[in-house]
Formats: structure tokens, sequence, C-alpha cells
């Protein structure tokens, strides 16, 4: 006999990625992922932007400092 993965393995993997419990958690892994990949972007652009753009970083200062005046 072969060893390793037999046929009836390998469609009951398969029918277990198809059923909606299956799709379901690969949907939402695949968001989860594009999620942190987006968000870790945007985070590092900001992150970029407020270090090397000064008139970035003094507009954010001014509005950091009207929110503290507010309160």
């Amino acid at each position: 006999m072969k060893e390793g993965v037999t046929r009836s393995e390998r469609l009951s993997n398969l029918t277990f990625s198809l059923t909606f419990p299956g799709i379901w958690y690969l949907t939402h892994l695949n968001l989860l992922f594009t999620w942190l990949i987006a968000d870790s972007l945007i985070l590092a652009m900001l992150i970029v932007r407020y270090f090397f753009d000064k008139k970035y970083r003094e507009r954010y200062k001014i509005f950091l400092d009207n929110i503290v005046k507010e309160n």
C-alpha cells in the first residue's frame, strides 16, 4: 500500500474546503491577512510622512495643540 494521503482523505479535505465553515474560514483568514497588510502600509506611510515632511509635522502639531486647548 502507498504511504501518505489516500484518495478518501483528499476528498474529505476538498469537501471540507467547499462547505460553509471551510469557505467562511478561508474567506475570513484572507480578509484578516489583507486588512493587516493594508493597515501596516497605512501606518508606515503616516510614520514616514510625519518624520520626513516638515509641513505635515507642523500641521499635525497645530492640530494636536487645538485639541488640547479645546479640552
